[in-house]
């Protein structure tokens, strides 16, 4: 079997393509945090790529973090009640 420079550009573009389609569907980010009271002290610096952003149930939430939040389009998960 004789592979050219053509076919082998053809084969990665193929391959990286794939990756790509691989790639968007990859789970959400989550970032989980175990605190009782959440502020932007908390979070600073730390919801890049995050997606999702999930507490203890009884968390409480400033409204900074809130509207941080929510400027991110990060979703507040809440864990089940133990």
């Amino acid at each position: 079997m004789n592979i050219d420079g053509i076919d082998i550009d053809r084969i990665v573009r193929e391959i990286v393509n794939r990756l790509r389609d691989e790639i968007a569907v990859l789970p959400t980010a989550e970032f989980v945090l175990d605190a009782r009271v959440v502020t932007m002290e908390e979070v600073r610096g730390k919801l890049e790529g995050v997606q999702q952003l999930k507490l203890r149930s009884h968390a409480i939430v400033t409204p900074s973090v809130r509207d941080e939040l929510s400027d991110r389009n990060i979703t507040l998960v809440r864990a089940p009640a133990e």
